[in-house]
């Protein structure tokens, strides 16, 4: 348990599109002091060999998902649900929930720590899509570039074609509509030493936050 007299880690969302720089800005975080948990590590931790919800996909969709190592395989299930929405959503029934129960799990041991970190910084690609609200977190930022910076980014770091880029940019909300659900956006279209002078600007800000006991937020 917490102990007393110890304020809780400021708690902040990192979202945006797929290719927006969103490990990038959470590395930055972490350089400065914060504490990092990733939804998609957390997603993979949630399918491993053995789970209850990789059993669950080869029932729902098939062992022919499942590589002979016991895992799940990623890339052929990649190109099922990026161009199948109804598939994706019912693949993400499945994980999704598993997921929030890591982090809810992973942040109580951090906030169960003498002393607890000042900031958790948790990177959600879906945090909207996933069904999180801004009201949970102290703080939701939303790291953005253009769409076709983006997909040049998607193609180069996962040598994938034009198409392949665009099916996966385009199963996410538009980046529009995630800015305007978060309080702070961050511009990551530019050199990569722009985006950590705004981060280190920003940081301070978002650990004052302790001081206030209540959750809204900051403006950049």
């Amino acid at each position: 348990m917490q102990s007393k007299g110890q304020s809780p880690p400021i708690l902040v969302a990192i979202t945006g599109s797929i290719g927006s720089g969103k490990s990038t800005a959470a590395a930055i975080f972490k350089t400065l002091g914060a504490d990092v948990i990733d939804a998609d590590q957390l997603a993979r931790e949630a399918v491993m060999a053995g789970s209850a919800a990789l059993g669950e996909i080869a029932r729902r969709f098939g062992k022919d998902f499942i590589l002979p190592n016991g895992e799940l395989d990623r890339k052929a299930m990649g190109k099922l649900i990026f161009n199948d929405s109804q598939k994706r959503a019912e693949l993400e029934a499945i994980v999704h929930p598993q997921v929030r129960k890591l982090f809810k799990e992973r942040l109580s041991r951090l906030a169960e720590q003498t002393p607890p970190p000042k900031l958790v910084a948790y990177v959600v690609p879906l945090l909207f899509e996933a069904g999180y609200h801004s009201s949970q977190f102290d703080a939701v930022i939303v790291v953005s570039a253009p769409r076709e910076v983006c997909l040049a980014r998607i193609m180069q770091r996962d040598g994938c074609s034009i198409e392949e880029a665009e099916s996966r940019y385009d199963s996410q909300l538009p980046i529009e509509e995630k800015s305007a659900k978060a309080g702070i956006v961050l511009n990551n279209s530019r050199d990569v030493s722009e985006l950590e002078e705004d981060i280190c600007k920003l940081y301070p800000k978002l650990l004052e936050l302790s001081s206030k006991g209540v959750k809204h937020h900051v403006k950049c």
